[in-house]
């Protein structure tokens, strides 16, 4: 009798667990759980198959992701805290006035076809470290300012290029300098509160743009006419309440206000170029994959499967971004596998749904 071949691990299972990690699910829970179901996998098993995913297809779709991403305009970028136990015992030896940090670093970018692209990297660079290095890849010169959205740390210019930043325009949060007078509310409200309402005001003005659907040309004459004289407000009272001597430099209030003059630029910065939100809150929310997973394993045990684990996350929270069915689509990779090494670029995750686009019409056209 003849017996089939049966592969052990289809894509399917393999990106079952795959998901799970991105998730947060630990290698040990996941265990625990095929345990109950009296199907053991042991948790290196459960890595080689991660690795398996990630070395046949999912490598090349994140360095067709990150080419893609150094040819865009606009960026959005920040840093959380993370721990790869290699690099922490590494560190031991160390002199102490060396960099011990480790990171991951988001940068969030979006192509000309409005495609969203969220890249993680996890290593002991600063975002603006991971920034540069991400740029060095950019293969066009086509004269357009690259706008990067960050807030008030160094850590996010650190290691850029001087004549890249001359091409650069440095947007500041807003939300940073809204946050730091909703802090002081209780202490000094009536200054506060008219800094908060000059600021809602300009957010309420850019959430008119978002629900007319203005394109960001049309908001960035919407803001010119109708958020200039709030920006103005800002700075003519921050001037008042220091030339008067009513608020102390030293004091919190005054270094909230002291924050807005010394980033002044980036903070104006949507009055004169169009594209960019007003605050950094789509780096940050994407982080919550990234903390989640790191809420519950607590480190990443080597380099490696720190840049594994960033790398399958990009794709997934990607696939997020664009509204793909994330499962289907890593499966899909899996199964054409050969296909994604030898041309990754038709393989990226918004080019699934012109597949199912073109598989429905051939079946279409089959029927009839």
């Amino acid at each position: 009798m003849d017996y089939q071949k049966i592969e052990k691990w289809t894509p399917s299972a393999r990106t079952s667990i795959a998901l799970h990690k991105v998730m947060g699910i630990p290698f040990n829970r996941m265990c625990n759980l095929q345990d109950m179901y009296n199907v053991p996998v042991a948790e290196s098993t459960m890595w080689d198959q991660v690795e398996a995913l990630w070395n046949e297809s999912g490598t090349f779709i994140y360095q067709a992701l990150e080419q893609l991403a150094a040819n865009s305009s606009n960026y959005y970028v920040d840093d959380t805290p993370a721990q790869i136990l290699e690099v922490c015992n590494k560190n031991k030896n160390l002199p102490k006035n060396q960099r011990r940090s480790c990171n991951t670093s988001v940068i969030c970018s979006t192509t000309e076809e409005n495609k969203q692209i969220i890249l993680y990297v996890t290593d002991t660079k600063h975002s603006g470290e991971n920034f540069s290095e991400l740029l060095s890849k950019r293969n066009i010169d086509d004269g357009k300012n690259i706008n990067m959205m960050a807030d008030a740390s160094p850590n996010n210019l650190s290691k850029i290029d001087k004549l890249l930043l001359e091409k650069m325009n440095v947007f500041k949060c807003f939300a940073h300098g809204r946050r730091k007078y909703h802090e002081l509310l209780s202490f000094d409200k009536e200054y506060c509160m008219y800094f908060l309402k000059e600021i809602g005001s300009i957010y309420k003005n850019d959430r008119y743009c978002k629900n007319n659907h203005h394109d960001h040309l049309n908001r960035l004459n919407y803001h010119q006419e109708h958020s200039t004289k709030h920006v103005q407000r800002i700075y003519q009272k921050i001037d008042e309440l220091f030339k008067d001597k009513l608020v102390e430099p030293n004091s919190a209030l005054g270094k909230a206000m002291q924050y807005w003059i010394n980033h002044k630029e980036g903070l104006t910065q949507f009055l004169t170029e169009p594209g960019m939100s007003l605050d950094n809150n789509l780096a940050e929310r994407m982080f919550k994959y990234m903390i989640l997973q790191r809420k519950n394993s607590y480190f990443f045990k080597t380099k490696k499967s720190a840049k594994i684990l960033s790398d399958l996350t990009s794709i997934v929270v990607t696939c997020r971004q664009n509204q793909v069915n994330v499962n289907e689509y890593m499966n899909w990779i899996q199964e054409n596998w050969i296909r994604v090494q030898k041309n990754p670029d038709n393989f990226l995750p918004w080019h699934y749904q012109e597949y199912l686009e073109v598989a429905a019409t051939s079946v279409a056209r089959t029927a009839a």
